[in-house]
């Protein structure tokens, strides 16, 4: 046993240094509901590849209005087709990716080891598997030569020794904290409610790019404010000398 748990470490490596990459890598998270996906929907010229459950893959009706392209991703091996066939049409047919969403799309990676190995419940070789092929899912689609958006639900984790509490995207194992590292953009989405004078009941959805003592955050472009409204034209500046926006 103590042979095997040593096997399976040693498959572990450093996430890939994507501090190169020319193109930004956006990452925007937060609980469901909150409008990931229909924000997504409105970058303009963007190919969503939908990861959740249903014909959509997540990606709702009321997106529509937006003309989003949309491909349905079925599985582990799927995915890893697609991404060399998006690296030759990148520029041409379409200008931006999102990847929607990464939590699900882990969720889809577990099911197929599972399904692989015989087996309902993971245990360490399938999680550890399973982060190593999200690894290279997130490295691989970051070689895509255009700017890269992900989506994720979110997640907390407890240190079990200092029992601090941590939030970031829900991803597996270390990439929860590996990964923000080396997007330009996290941003974490929720919604603050309020009462407005007649006592009506308003929900607003906002995002915050700064984290504070749970939830990462960051943005290294210096673009957007610290935190604004969940729509297209407060993220627009990301890409106004890409895409001559105005």
């Amino acid at each position: 046993m103590v042979d095997n748990l040593t096997l399976d470490l040693s498959l572990q490596r450093q996430f890939l240094d994507l501090s190169e990459k020319e193109d930004d890598i956006l990452l925007l998270y937060g609980p469901s509901g909150v409008g990931k996906s229909l924000l997504v929907a409105q970058f303009p010229d963007v190919l969503i590849l939908g990861c959740d459950p249903g014909k959509r893959g997540g990606v709702p009706k009321t997106a529509d209005k937006y003309k989003p392209k949309v491909i349905k991703v079925e599985s582990y091996s799927h995915m890893m087709g697609l991404i060399p066939v998006l690296k030759e049409k990148a520029g041409k047919e379409f200008g931006m990716l999102a990847i929607d969403s990464a939590s699900f799309l882990h969720r889809m990676v577990m099911s197929n080891i599972l399904t692989m190995v015989g087996r309902e419940i993971a245990r360490f070789e399938e999680w550890n598997l399973a982060q190593e092929r999200m690894k290279k899912i997130l490295e691989r689609t970051c070689e895509i030569p255009c700017p890269i958006i992900f989506t994720a639900l979110d997640g907390t984790a407890k240190d079990e020794i200092t029992g601090k509490v941590t939030g970031g995207p829900d991803l597996p194992g270390k990439l929860q904290g590996e990964f923000p590292r080396y997007c330009s953009v996290v941003a974490r989405l929720f919604v603050r409610t309020s009462y407005d004078k007649s006592g009506t009941l308003l929900s607003l959805y906002k995002f915050r790019v700064v984290g504070d003592d749970t939830w990462v955050g960051k943005d290294r472009t210096g673009l957007l404010p610290k935190e604004g409204e969940t729509k297209w034209e407060t993220f627009a500046p990301l890409f106004k000398k890409k895409e001559d926006l105005k």
